[in-house]
Order: structure tokens, then C-alpha cells, then sequence
């Protein structure tokens, strides 16, 4: 055996010295800097990212996530690893129960509910793709900021199970998102934070405590591009942050306000289509407002609806009714003996006129919304400054939910559910995209691609998701079987003590 061996060594030897040897050639591949940019596409964000809608999140929603859908769009979903949650999902909505988890809010005949619940114990069995032996490809966390994209590990401390789900620390070395998207080595990266250093305070009724300075949103963003940009060769596309004043949750009750001249823009009384309703019986118009303890308000926000119908907060007494009639000229006489009538009506209407004014954590004022507008223009401005820095395209997601709420955008509108349950392009909670939302956004991302990298993404066809919640109610009493516990859970993991 050695003997052939050493005859098959000389050989080859002879062979190869009577090769003329040439130099090698680069082989030619035909792949643009665009193409190669589509190697590796690495996802990083929160909620909006995450794919979660109707507060909650479930594969089925990961699978319309935009990260996802562009995964799709390029042939790509198979290879980009997500941390899938098998149905029924898991919510922030808090259960009187706290052995269970709650599952997302579903349409249902009477309206938006929680309909499944997960034992505590069970929830490992829901996460299918929790041995992968690696970082995730979309690895946002519902819920995270800034800080947490560079800082956070874990769900200690912040009551946020999400961070162990998809981080899996210590698993993955302790690691933060941030550094799990540059151990991926990624050549494009769809970078979408900073939505939550301002959303709480617009969930929370125009909680100014809620809101990131500006200082330390420009010193983790920086913190943030400058890692990706130093530790990787990506293509990054940036989304910037939507006016938080301007979703259903916040909006969806703007159109109960009634302009009383001298007495300023007031909320008023309002019937099972989100109307003011007229209690003149005559020709006359007469609009009753709603009791505040905060004055100069401009939205209401959605879990008000169900408090409206079933303890009666914010309904006006008779004393409230008698005042406000003395501030349109009735004598006192007349304006008590009137009041008294307007509240038996109210009464037989199934409502409860209590006089109590309603929180001001259900209320946003004028000058709060102004404030939360003035802190979002000061954090787009810093994106902006920071994407010519680093050389990052940037997806203009503040224009894009004006265009919703204005004019529609593949005939989507940005209209709460119960309002327009076939074109709405959000999801139940008022807060997220629906399936069609995430579409959409999949589209501008893929317009910001095709356009930079000189590529041919072919766009989603958002027609198909129209009437994803088209199920008939059973009557335009919808309202009053809403769960303020399910409106309310969708801030838990969104509000915090500060964000400074």
C-alpha cells in the first residue's frame, strides 16, 4: 500500500511541474453592491418592527411583520429566523387571573376581546424557535427604547417578558440588541427605534415624564448608528417617529369636541357612533360636555369609551347640566328644572350621570399634545442629523401616518376599527398596524431599497388584506362592551416611571 501510495505522490508531483501555471482569476458572480446588500438582513426595533398588533404578539402577526413580508418579497423567509410565538400568543392585556398570560384581542360579535389565555408555566411550549443556536434575524422587542436596545439583557426589573423571549439571555453571552445584530455580521439592517421614548405619554393621558430628553435621545441614537456603522458593513434604512397624537387610540374621540365660541372647544356627550349627541328637542341644538378634571382638552383617549358606559365618569350631573345652561343665558330656575329633565333622559338611555370628571390620564391637554409634538419634531430632527453622519437612508414614517389619517393610502385609512372595520389599516388595540399597515410600511421600506441600491423589490399588493376585520357586530352598542382591561393593557409594556 505504501509502495502505490508513493507512485501516486511522484505522479502527481510530474503532473503538476508539467503544468504551466497561470494566475487566478476573480470569478465574475454578475451581483450589484445591491444584491450583495441582501445577503444578511437583520432587523432591529420594538413593536413596530416586531410585527405586533391588537396587544399582542402571535406567528401569525410575526409572519406580517414588515421585516417579514420584505423577507418574502426576496425569497428569503426561510432563512430569516424569527422568535416565533405559536397561537394562542401572548398579550400585555392583564388577567384577574395572574396564572395566565393573555393572548392578543380578537374581533368578536360584541367587539375587541381577550378570548385565550396561556397557563405562565405553558408559555415556553409557544416558542417554537427557541433553540435556534444563534441571534434571531428580526430581533426587536415590543415594548423597547433606545436605552434598551443598547442597555437592556433581560425581563428582569422591567416586567417586559418579551427581552427574555427574544434575547434569550444568558443564553447568547448577555448580550443587547444591538450586539446581537452586529454578531450576525448583517449587510442590510431596517433599524426603527425611538417611537417609545415618546409613546407613553400619549398613552398616559400626556404624561410629559414619559418622554426621552433630548440629550439622551441624541446620545443613544448616536451610541446606537455607531456601533452598526463601526462593527459592520450594512446598508441601513432608518424609520423615523410618527406623531404618537395622531393614532386611534389618542384620535379615534376627536370628533365629539364641539366649538362653544367663548367657552373654547369642549368634549361632549356622545352616542354608539362616536357622534355628539343633540339633546334639544326642538330645532335648537344642545350639546352637554363631558366633565374633565383637566382643562384646554384636545383628545380623549380610547379606554374612556367603556368608563363612559359603565361607571358613568365624566357624565355631567344635574348640577354640572344647570351650570353649563347658566353659561348659555338660562335663568337658574329655568336652567335647573331643565337639567333635571335632560338627566332623566340620560338615565334612560342607559347611561349614569355622575359628575365625576375623568382622569387626567385619560385626557391629553392642548398644551401636552404640544409638547409631545415639539419632543417627536426634536427627535426626527436628530435622525436626520445623524443619517447624513452615518450615511443611513432614512424611512419617513411621520409623513407616512399623515398621509393615512389625511388622505388614505391604498384606499387604508387610519381610523380606529369600530369605525371603519374593512379599511382600517390598524389593529385592534388603536395603537399598531394591522396586517395591511404592515404591508404598507413593507412597501415604503421596499420603494427606499429599490430606489438607493438600484434594485427591482417587487411591492406587496395590499388589496389582499382589505376586511381583515369585517366580522359583523352584533349592534352599534359595541361600545359599551369594550374591555377598558384590554384598551388599558396595551400600556403596560409601553409606560414607564421615566425615560430620563
Amino acid at each position: 500500500m505504501k509502495k502505490v501510495l508513493l507512485i501516486l505522490i511522484l505522479a502527481f508531483a510530474v503532473v503538476w511541474m508539467g503544468c504551466e501555471l497561470k494566475t487566478p482569476e476573480t470569478p465574475k458572480l454578475n451581483l450589484t453592491q445591491g444584491q450583495l446588500a441582501l445577503n444578511k438582513i437583520v432587523a432591529v426595533g420594538n413593536s413596530l418592527t416586531a410585527g405586533y398588533q391588537s396587544a399582542g404578539l402571535r406567528r401569525d402577526f410575526q409572519e406580517h411583520s414588515y421585516p417579514y413580508l420584505i423577507a418574502k418579497q426576496l425569497g428569503k423567509a426561510d432563512e430569516f429566523e424569527m422568535p416565533w410565538i405559536e397561537a394562542p400568543g401572548i398579550g400585555s392585556t392583564e388577567l384577574t387571573d395572574p396564572n395566565y398570560v393573555a393572548g392578543p384581542l380578537e374581533m368578536t360579535a360584541e367587539g375587541p376581546k381577550v378570548l385565550d389565555s396561556t397557563l405562565i408555566t405553558q408559555v415556553p411550549t409557544l416558542l417554537s424557535n427557541a433553540l435556534l443556536p444563534r441571534p434571531y434575524d428580526n430581533l426587536a422587542v415590543p415594548g423597547a427604547d433606545l436605552n434598551d436596545a443598547l442597555n437592556t439583557l433581560t425581563s428582569e426589573g422591567n416586567g417586559n417578558a418579551f427581552f427574555d423571549i427574544v434575547l434569550r439571555n444568558p443564553n447568547l453571552g448577555n448580550t443587547s440588541m444591538i450586539q446581537q445584530a452586529i454578531m450576525l455580521n448583517p449587510t442590510l439592517i431596517f433599524l426603527w427605534l425611538g417611537n417609545n421614548d415618546v409613546l407613553g405619554a400619549a398613552l398616559n393621558g400626556g404624561d410629559l415624564d414619559a418622554i426621552t430628553s433630548q440629550s439622551d435621545f441624541q446620545s443613544r441614537l448616536n451610541s446606537v448608528l455607531s456601533q452598526l456603522r463601526s462593527n459592520t458593513s450594512a446598508f441601513i434604512v432608518m424609520g423615523n417617529v410618527p406623531y404618537v397624537t395622531d393614532i386611534p387610540f389618542v384620535n379615534t374621540l376627536d370628533g365629539i369636541f364641539v366649538d362653544f365660541g367663548a367657552l373654547g372647544k369642549l368634549p361632549v356627550m356622545f352616542d354608539s357612533n362616536f357622534q355628539p349627541i343633540d339633546f334639544d328637542p326642538s330645532d335648537g341644538v344642545l350639546y352637554l360636555p363631558l366633565q374633565t378634571a383637566e382643562t384646554n382638552v384636545e383628545h380623549i383617549t380610547l379606554p374612556y369609551l367603556s368608563i363612559y358606559s359603565e361607571t358613568g365618569i365624566g357624565i355631567p350631573d344635574s348640577a354640572d347640566i344647570a351650570d353649563f345652561l347658566q353659561l348659555l343665558g338660562q335663568d337658574q330656575a329655568t336652567a335647573a328644572a331643565t337639567a333635571q329633565q335632560l338627566v332623566l333622559g340620560i338615565k334612560a338611555n342607559g347611561l349614569n350621570p355622575t359628575g365625576i370628571p375623568m382622569p387626567g390620564n385619560l385626557t391629553i391637554t392642548t398644551d401636552e399634545a404640544q409638547s409631545i409634538k415639539d419632543a417627536i419634531d426634536g427627535f426626527n430632527a436628530t435622525i436626520a442629523q445623524l443619517a447624513q453622519t452615518y450615511q443611513v437612508a432614512v424611512f419617513n414614517a411621520n409623513a407616512m401616518l399623515t398621509q393615512l389619517n389625511e388622505n388614505g393610502i391604498d384606499g387604508y385609512t387610519g381610523k380606529y376599527v369600530l369605525l371603519d372595520p374593512v379599511n382600517t389599516a390598524f389593529s385592534l388595540d388603536g395603537v399598531h398596524p394591522n396586517n395591511a399597515g404592515y404591508a404598507i410600511v413593507a412597501n415604503q421600506f421596499i420603494g427606499i431599497l429599490n430606489q438607493a441600491l438600484g434594485l427591482n423589490i417587487p411591492s406587496i399588493d395590499t388589496d389582499q388584506y382589505r376586511g381583515q376585520y369585517a366580522q359583523a357586530l352584533s349592534s352599534r352598542k359595541e361600545l359599551r362592551r369594550l374591555s377598558f382591561r384590554a384598551l388599558e393593557g396595551v400600556k403596560s409594556i409601553f409606560i414607564r416611571e421615566s425615560k430620563n
